[in-house]
């Protein structure tokens, strides 16, 4: 691996995520296009860019407009929805995040025709019929409360309720009792406030044809649909200015056969010119399997399976979280290891080799990622509902080959700050007290 670095490092790469082609339709809905001559098979994707979890008014109100879209739709119940898509070898993907919602249809070419009529329902005429509604929250009910008594949902809400000030969007999270106060309602008002033409833009890729366009055009583009109101949205915004001191907190879980560890705080906005270079200091520390943690934490003391160090970006704040799942007596030991290497990173300079090693992996992962039309347009969509620049990949690129072991250092001491960084333990307090 090392003697493929240079080659790797001094190659030139085109990671831009602009698409082929930026269409307006009739009503104003934004198509972006990304050609690929070789693909049997169109990814049709519709971006709804409000449609998160911030911006509900009762819990569990958005994954529940997401996951039910395709259950009935106009006359069509659930079974025919399901009937036609499996006749048609179609997939649906739903993806719900804080910020926004995405609809991803896969479909192959000869069968776009045929399909583009149910998707047009789908989008436009979901139905929310109360019995699928009780059937979903039924079985949403038993997943999470199978997930609540997991170590790492437990961490994993404690940390980002300790980051957060209290009430705010990034800090609340729905409980058992909440299943029961949403309504179906409720998701259909949901339903019928972000999932519009005003809210929405298209994100084509395939071998798609001019005629095929048209033909989105006149199902989706032709006239305005939806309410198309002007909405109430949560503004979270968050920065650096707003870190308070760190705090310990202990979850505990009887009988825990493990701990779950976090460690972080609310870190730098997208928008900042060090976002980038600091990226590649959070994955030296802990982004790949040979980062410092992994090293000393799973390869040395073996206290866990995986560790790692993630810079989790929303649209108006960015989260820097250090989280594993460790032996059920080593969760202090294995915060404490954390700090030593965050000291190190502050103090010393690391070696070139190692600085090389990750910017060979940062940069192929950028590359795989990037890999075709589908990939191309799967992180086009992600930029955008995020807010980022077209050419996010490509600075990226930039940043990872310009900076130094002396940048690594400078950074680790102004953004790798312990004074800020709560840390978070869930598991058998007996064993780790």
């Amino acid at each position: 691996m090392i003697n493929q670095m240079p080659q790797l490092l001094n190659i030139d790469i085109n990671l831009s995520c602009k698409p082929n082609e930026t269409i307006s339709l009739r009503n104003d809905i934004k198509m972006s296009c990304f050609h690929d001559k070789d693909s049997e098979i169109i990814r049709l994707e519709f971006m709804f860019m409000n449609a998160g979890s911030v911006n509900q008014s009762k819990f569990f109100a958005s994954a529940s407009a997401s996951s039910l879209i395709t259950e009935g739709c106009g006359k069509m119940s659930a079974i025919e929805v399901a009937d036609k898509l499996d006749y048609y070898a179609a997939y649906v993907e739903k993806v719900t995040e804080r910020d926004a919602t995405s609809l991803v249809f896969y479909f192959l070419k000869k069968y776009q025709e045929n399909l583009l009529p149910l998707i047009e329902q789908i989008i436009k005429e979901a139905n929310y019929t109360d019995r699928e509604f009780e059937l979903y929250i039924a079985k949403q009910k038993q997943n999470f409360e199978i997930n609540a008594q997991k170590t790492a949902m437990m961490a994993y809400k404690g940390f980002y309720r300790t980051i957060f000030p209290e009430q705010h969007s990034l800090s609340l999270f729905g409980e058992k009792e909440d299943f029961d106060k949403l309504t179906a309602q409720d998701v259909r008002e949901f339903y019928k406030t972000f999932y519009t033409s005003s809210q929405s833009e298209i994100v084509l890729s395939g071998n798609y044809s001019d005629d095929f366009i048209k033909q989105i055009e006149k199902y989706f583009g032709t006239e305005k649909w939806g309410r198309n109101e002007n909405l109430d949205l949560k503004d979270y915004t968050i920065t650096t200015k707003d870190l308070s001191e760190a705090t310990f907190k202990l979850i505990n879980k009887s009988g825990a056969a493990q701990s779950s560890i976090r460690m972080g705080c609310v870190s730098l906005n997208h928008r900042d010119k060090d976002f980038l270079p600091f990226s590649v200091v959070v994955c030296l520390l802990g982004g790949y399997f040979g980062s410092r943690l992994m090293m000393n934490i799973r390869e040395d003391k073996g206290y866990t399976y995986g560790i790692s160090a993630n810079l989790s970006a929303y649209r108006y704040a960015s989260v820097l979280s250090i989280s594993a799942d460790v032996k059920a007596d080593k969760a202090k030991e294995s915060l404490n290891e954390v700090e030593k290497e965050i000291i190190r990173l502050q103090n010393d300079l690391v070696p070139e080799s190692e600085l090389s090693q990750v910017k060979n992996y940062l940069i192929g992962d950028c590359i795989r990622n990037l890999d075709g039309a589908f990939d191309k347009a799967d992180k086009y969509s992600f930029l955008k509902k995020m807010s980022y620049e077209y050419d996010y990949y490509k600075d990226f690129l930039l940043t990872i080959k310009n900076i130094t072991i002396e940048d690594i250092r400078d950074l680790s001491q102004k953004y790798l700050d312990l004074r800020y960084m709560s840390k978070i333990i869930a598991g058998d307090d007996k064993i780790i007290t």
